[in-house]
């Protein structure tokens, strides 16, 4: 198994839910991005965006803390994703991140989390 420390960006504005399993585990869904850390030939720097996830209780407790724009750091395993059939048939890489470390301050939040 591959892991490591991503060094992203929250990019979208997470989404908590719960899996369709027997435990109905939560799951908070959302976006990073992580630059690549060099320049492309129009001088714009690379970025990829990677669909993330947090599992079970750690994503109750993250949730509120996540906003979009907000730096951290996080332990990331790639997990392979597979989703649909027949002509729907797609398989995706996502990152399943644990133990969060945010490097910048909150803002405040206007929605309630």
């Amino acid at each position: 198994m591959i892991n490591g420390t991503a060094i992203c960006r929250v990019a979208t504005e997470p989404e908590l839910t719960k899996m369709n399993n027997a435990k109905k585990t939560p799951v908070c869904k959302f976006r990073v991005a992580v630059d690549q850390g060099y320049k492309d030939a129009s001088g714009e720097y690379v970025t990829d965006f990677w669909p993330a996830e947090i599992t079970g209780p750690y994503a109750t407790s993250m949730y509120p803390h996540l906003e979009k724009g907000r730096r951290l750091a996080a332990k990331a395993v790639p997990r392979r994703q597979e989703k649909g059939s027949g002509d729907d048939y797609r398989v995706f890489a996502l990152l399943q991140l644990d133990d969060i470390r945010f490097l910048e301050p909150a803002r405040s939040h206007q929605d309630g989390r």
